[in-house]
């Protein structure tokens, strides 16, 4: 006798064969991915659960290198691989953050860069690491156009990268892997 499968009998086997086996309805996983990954020589940074993790790049344990209470998000390494910067949400707006990676406790040692109340978006470390450029709108006056700026690593007043007064020039910059 030949079985002939029903809408119903196809819909209800599926759910059966997808459904999670044996978890409690106590178990609320994590749903934050993996985000924003940065890949120096030794390790590799990223964001998870709103905190930054290290894990060196032949692969072990990831450690916790930030978690005050807020986001951090696009951590960026130096070009040396020796710090680390990011966007940290504290206090209400995005600000840029930079961490030694030297063997301390780098929770302890977050330095503040930026103090605006608009938030600022980490595009990338200058080619010589002395700075960091970024997008904000928050110091144009015009909350819809975002210009770049680069800002110290030890911090100071940003300065704007680029003038839109000077028709015909432009301006890139391509991140090229390591060989």
């Amino acid at each position: 006798m030949k079985h002939v499968w029903t809408p119903a009998a196809l819909v209800a086997a599926s759910v059966l064969a997808t459904a999670p086996v044996g978890l409690s309805s106590e178990i609320q996983p994590d749903a934050t991915l993996l985000q924003f990954p940065d890949v120096s020589r030794t390790h590799i940074v990223f964001a998870y659960a709103n905190d930054l993790w290290l894990v060196p790049r032949d692969g072990g344990t990831a450690q916790k290198v930030a978690s005050p209470p807020g986001a951090e998000v696009f951590p960026r390494f130096s070009p040396d691989g020796n710090s680390l910067a990011f966007m940290g949400n504290y206090e209400g707006g995005r600000d840029l953050y930079l961490i030694k990676l030297d063997g301390g406790n780098p929770a302890e040692t977050a330095q503040r860069l930026t103090y605006h109340p608009a938030g600022e978006m980490l595009s990338e470390w200058t080619p010589d690491g002395e700075s960091l450029i970024f997008s904000s709108s928050g110091m144009t006056g015009m909350t819809r156009a975002p210009q770049m700026f680069t800002v110290s690593a030890d911090g100071g007043a940003p300065e704007r990268l680029g003038r839109h007064d000077q028709p015909g020039r432009q301006m890139a910059r391509v991140h090229a892997a390591e060989p």
